[in-house]
């Protein structure tokens, strides 16, 4: 009930009143309580998850900016977050991704949502590790995440070429038939990415390439 009003908020037509409730949320709520965790918990899942992801795409760019970074604290701090509500996450975020021009105008929030995007996967790992989702179910949200990289490795801005090379390598060791699938696509731009003038972002996307090519020649 303490943050009924802020909840309410947030779902205004007025974007000042959204960006009121939304910062509130962000810095009123007990994300570093131990004593709290089952409230926020219970909190996250049912009340804030549902309305939260659909403000990834807010128009107004203060309110994505923070409503991505309360979804970072609630993957940070919730372990129980169910499969449908991660499938919202990740179509709601590869959607400000997975067009040139990006819908995302803003590259720190491009940067963000891919970090989100690198959270989410590994959420999803560790989801199936213990039994709780089924591969498949991992594998088809995997899918919408290597769709977007094939667009988002063209990012002009470096930090976002490196994370995502990071979730390349990650997907490499966990579904690795479904990142030879796309392996192609991605390579193209991973190569134009690899005479980058940054040399951190040449390492990154030359660890991906290597990654890839170690798979061609498993496969063949």
């Amino acid at each position: 009930m303490k943050f009924q009003r802020d909840l309410n908020r947030i779902s205004d037509p007025d974007r000042m009143t959204r960006k009121r409730g939304l910062q509130k949320l962000l810095d009123d709520l007990p994300w570093g309580k131990r004593s709290q965790r089952d409230e926020l918990n219970d909190f996250i899942k049912y009340h804030l998850l549902p309305v939260i992801i659909t403000h990834i795409s807010d128009t107004v760019e203060k309110c994505r900016e923070v409503s991505v970074e309360i979804i970072k604290k609630c993957l940070e701090k919730c372990d129980s977050i169910d499969i449908h509500h991660l499938g919202q996450m990740i179509e709601q975020l590869c959607s400000r991704v997975n067009e040139v021009p990006f819908p995302e105008a803003s590259e720190e929030i491009r940067l963000q949502v891919l970090e989100i995007v690198l959270m989410i996967k590994i959420y999803l790992d560790v989801m199936h590790n213990k039994g709780h989702i089924q591969a498949t179910e991992r594998d088809k949200l995997i899918e919408l995440m290597l769709q977007s990289l094939c667009k988002v490795l063209s990012d002009s801005f470096p930090s976002v070429k490196r994370i995502c090379a990071e979730i390349i390598c990650s997907v490499v060791t966990t579904s690795p038939v479904l990142l030879r699938s796309y392996y192609k696509q991605l390579l193209k731009t991973l190569l134009l990415n690899a005479t980058h003038q940054h040399s951190k972002t040449r390492v990154a996307t030359l660890q991906a390439i290597g990654q890839g090519l170690i798979l061609s020649l498993i496969h063949i």
